[in-house]
Formats: C-alpha cells, sequence, structure tokens
C-alpha cells in the first residue's frame, strides 16, 4: 500500500542522510590530518599506523596545510553548488521533492566511495583527488540541496500555523544525526579503523538512496502540472526568472530583507565550523575525530532537548496564555542570535576543556534562530513556490559561506601560530551583528505584512474563498 505525504517521511530522510554524513565528515577530516602529514615528511612507504596524529595535529605547519586544502575542498564543491542552487528551487518545485532528495543522496554514495580509497590506498591516494570528489558533490547539490527539498516538503505537507514547529522537528531531528554521527563515526574510526567508519558510511547512504528511489512518498505541490520536457537552456532561464520575481516578493518587505542579512551572516559564520571545532580543538587540546564527537554530542543532545521538548512546550504554554504566535517567534529570533553571539566568544575565552564545553550551553539555545527565521519566510509564498523561495535563500548564505571560508582560513592560517582562537572572536562580532539587526529591523508588525508576499491584500480570504483558494490564485500571480 502507498504511503501518503507526511512531513515525518522528510526528517526521517533528513536524519538518516544527516547521521550518514556525519558518519565519515569528521573521520576523513583527521585523515586528512594524517595524509597532510603524509606529504610534509614525504617517508617512504607509510602507512595510518606510523602517523602520530596527536604531534601532527599541534603541528603549524600542517595545521596550515589542511587549512589550505579545506580552502580548495570549499570552493570546489561551492563554486559549482552556487550554479546548482540557481535552478534547483525550480528543479525540486517541478519535478518533486523526491527526485531532489534521491540526487542528494547518490552524490553522498559517491562521496564515501572516494572517503574509502583514501583509507584503503593511504600510502599514495593524493588529496588534489578530493577536489574532484568534493567538486560533483557540489554539482549534484549534496546537503544544500537536501536541506532545500525537505523545507520545500515540509512546507507542502503543513499548515502554516503548524510550520514552526515542523521546522524546528526538522533542525531536533538533524541535531540527533549531528550527535550520533560524530560519536559513533569517532567510535567506530577509534576501535575498528578508517575503512570502518567509511564503510558504515556507504552503506547508510545506499539504504537511504533505496529508501527514497521506491518507497518515499513525494508530495504534489500546485506546480506540478507544469512539469514537462523542457532544455535545459530553458530550465535555466526559467529557474532565474521565477527566483528573481520570488526575491522581489522577499524584499518587498523590511523584516524580509532584514532575515536575509541574518541568513548571509549566519553563512559567514558557519565558514568556521572545520576550523573551530576540529582543527583548535586539536590544536589547543590534542583531541581527536572521538573527542571531537563526544563534544559535538554532547551539544546536539541539548539542541534535541531544546528544540524538540522545551521550546515546543514554551510555545505552546504561550499560545495558551494568549500571547501572538508572532511575538514568540521574534524574541525567539533574537534570543537565539544572543545566545550564538554569546557562545563564540566564550569558545575564544576559553583556557580549559571544560571551560570549552561548558560553551555548548548557549550554543544548544542559539539553535532557536534557524527554524524560526525559515518559518517566517515560508508564509511569503504558497506552497507551489517554496523550493525556489528557499533555494534563493539558500543562494545568499552560500555566497557568503564561499566567499567567508577563503577569509576565514586565511585569517587562521595567519594567527594559528601566536592567537588561533582569534577567529572565534570575529564570528561572535558577526552574530552580534545579526542579533542587532533583529532587534532594529524584526519587528511584529513587519513580519505580519509578509503573509503571502502582500498579495492576500488583492486575492481577500471570503466566506467561499478559504485559504486554499487564496493560495491557487495566489501561485497565478505569481507565475
Amino acid at each position: 500500500m502507498a504511503l501518503s505525504p507526511h512531513p515525518a517521511y522528510a526528517l526521517f530522510a533528513a536524519t538518516v542522510y544527516m547521521l550518514a554524513y556525519m558518519l565519515g565528515g569528521l573521520p576523513f577530516q583527521q585523515l586528512q590530518v594524517l595524509l597532510a602529514c603524509r606529504d610534509i615528511e614525504r617517508i617512504g612507504n607509510i602507512t595510518i599506523a606510523t602517523v602520530d596524529y596527536t604531534s601532527c595535529a599541534q603541528r603549524a605547519d600542517v595545521q596550515a596545510l589542511v587549512a589550505s586544502w579545506a580552502v580548495w575542498f570549499h570552493l570546489a564543491q561551492e563554486i559549482p553548488a552556487l550554479a546548482v542552487l540557481v535552478v534547483a528551487g525550480y528543479f525540486v518545485d517541478i519535478f518533486g521533492r523526491r527526485r531532489a532528495m534521491a540526487v542528494a543522496c547518490a552524490s553522498l554514495v559517491v562521496n564515501s566511495c572516494a572517503y574509502l580509497c583514501a583509507a584503503l590506498f593511504f600510502e599514495t591516494v593524493p588529496l588534489s583527488l578530493y577536489v574532484l570528489s568534493y567538486f560533483l558533490s557540489g554539482l549534484t547539490g549534496g546537503i544544500s540541496l537536501t536541506f532545500l527539498a525537505v523545507s520545500a516538503y515540509i512546507a507542502d505537507t503543513t499548515e502554516a500555523s503548524e510550520r514552526t514547529k515542523y521546522f524546528m522537528m526538522m533542525d531536533g531531528a538533524m541535531a540527533i544525526a549531528m550527535s550520533l554521527g560524530p560519536f559513533f563515526g569517532g567510535f567506530i574510526t577509534k576501535n575498528f579503523g578508517f575503512a570502518s567508519v567509511f564503510a558504515a558510511e556507504l552503506v547508510l547512504g545506499f539504504i537511504l538512496l533505496l529508501f527514497l528511489l521506491f518507497v518515499f512518498p513525494d508530495s504534489e505541490p500546485n506546480s506540478a502540472v507544469e512539469r514537462s520536457h523542457k532544455s535545459l537552456p530553458v530550465v535555466f532561464s526559467e529557474s532565474i526568472a521565477s527566483s528573481t520575481l520570488t526575491m522581489r516578493q522577499v524584499f518587498k518587505f523590511g523584516t524580509a530583507t532584514a532575515l536575509i542579512a541574518i541568513v548571509t551572516l549566519q553563512g559567514f559564520a558557519q565558514s568556521g565550523a572545520q576550523i573551530m571545532f576540529l582543527l583548535y580543538p586539536a590544536k589547543r587540546f590534542g583531541w581527536a575525530a572521538y573527542d571531537i564527537g563526544q563534544f559535538i554530542f554532547t551539544l546536539s543532545v541539548q539542541r534535541i532537548i531544546w528544540l524538540s521538548l522545551l521550546l515546543p512546550s514554551l510555545l505552546s504554554f504561550a499560545k495558551s496564555r494568549g500571547v501572538n504566535k508572532i511575538s514568540c517567534e521574534v524574541w525567539a529570533l533574537r534570543f537565539g542570535l544572543l545566545m550564538a553571539c554569546t557562545s563564540e566568544l566564550g569558545y575564544g575565552l576559553a583556557v580549559t576543556e571544560r571551560q570549552f564545553i561548558m560553551n555548548t550551553i548557549p550554543a544548544a539555545v542559539s539553535s532557536f534562530a534557524a527554524p524560526t527565521i525559515r518559518s517566517i519566510l515560508s508564509t511569503l509564498v504558497p506552497p507551489s513556490h517554496q523550493g525556489r523561495l528557499f533555494s534563493s535563500i539558500r543562494l545568499f548564505e552560500a555566497v557568503s559561506l564561499l566567499f567567508a571560508t577563503v577569509v576565514v582560513n586565511f585569517i587562521y592560517r595567519s594567527t594559528v601560530e601566536f592567537m588561533p582562537q582569534a577567529i572565534f572572536f570575529i564570528m561572535s562580532s558577526v552574530l552580534g551583528l545579526g542579533f542587532l539587526i533583529s532587534v532594529l529591523f524584526v519587528t511584529n508588525q513587519g513580519v505580519a505584512e509578509m503573509h503571502l508576499g502582500g498579495v492576500t491584500e488583492i486575492v481577500a480570504v471570503g466566506p467561499e474563498r478559504n485559504q486554499s483558494v487564496v493560495e491557487d490564485e495566489t501561485t497565478a500571480l505569481l507565475s
């Protein structure tokens, strides 16, 4: 019996995808340190067993080389991903959420194979091979396409009043995967080796791909009727035109523009993740993948508790007391950004492992911001244009991430010998700017005016014109 579309299926797919992605992510970054050490030492017949990770990770020359390769890997992935994002929203809207998730999952399987090659052929595999691997990942959308498709699927299968809850559940599901993936990835690497963890990632990715191809029930947005066989140039030009029109709807509103600015700043802050939570702890505290996995597990468990239990309960309590939903979302956004700023500052000031780990408390609370932004912005357009909306938003984040990665890695390579924690202070300033924008420009009235891009004032809801009719007519106005 065929399954009926429900946001739970998208949450499941997103969780498994992120679990597989995170399972091999940190071990491969640890392996990059060993490969960099191998290249610097240039010792013949070197094996994984003969390279000491702790001593390598604390060397400034190894850290600088890893950071340099990280720039190339990121550019190889994000430049094609940026081009793909131009058509990704259109693809997700026209050809379906399921197909988009399947394409992204296929790229995960290919990347897992490349990681496995690094473990099996450590002595000879060149780091330059992974420029190609990351390029293919970016060309197929990767994690960005998955995130986009899942967000659009949730918007398809939920009412506007329920989306904040499901977007928070989505972030909670991601947090579950991000807690279990690094923890088990580090555990498997420590006890069974790199080849075992990459093989596990490959198997998990392949199982998810089969689920998406043969079991997963796709949603059917209003624009599904538009599907037709079109040439790539036509699809590309229509994608640009449609995404441009969608973003024109966004920039009609000061609050929406402010939210896009905040998303862009968050993208900048995300660019330093590898440095802040792999290279810096490895240098400062001697952490390996298992230690970092435990750190991420601690952070993610707290995020799960906040996103899945405490925050929904707080929102329900506020609603039962007659507090306006928009007011709750605006304050959740501001508080989340303030905690993000505070946690980055705390990481930079920490001088012991215990102090560093304690900063996961405000970092976990900062997870309020992302699902709140997505929920507010999702009200701008009807379900048929959610893919284009989220891909357009993701473009701003991706451009910021692309630029910031080069800048952040340059800063880290320049300061690694005398002040490696400087990057945390920079990120705290960036997120502090996002907090100020939320206080000054994100208001209750501004959020209320954003509903359906302002076109509900043209196509009004009435006794014989329910919300679904309005959305159908709004789709025509936006098409």
